[in-house]
């Protein structure tokens, strides 16, 4: 849990739910709080560096579309993801 926190909020999974998945998610906050999430599963090898900037952005794209102007997150999520 609190490697998610210093990610803000960016989940990402090797295998830790079934060991042969990868997982990168974010949720979708609104003015009150999350709404929903965005998530990609794949194979347990899949590069996650280079699709986790992409869920972001997906969630920012959302978010802006569903909410208005306004950044809807308490803390920014960095672009460059180590894991």
């Amino acid at each position: 849990m609190g490697t998610v926190r210093r990610r803000n909020g960016l989940a990402i999974d090797r295998g830790e739910c079934f060991p042969d998945l990868g997982c990168v998610g974010l949720a979708l906050r609104g003015p009150d709080g999350p709404v929903g999430a965005i998530s990609v599963v794949g194979d347990g090898r899949a590069p996650l560096e280079l699709v986790a900037p992409l869920v972001v952005n997906a969630v920012r794209a959302v978010s802006e579309e569903l909410f208005g102007g306004g950044e809807p997150y308490r803390r920014d999520v960095p672009e460059a993801v180590t894991l």
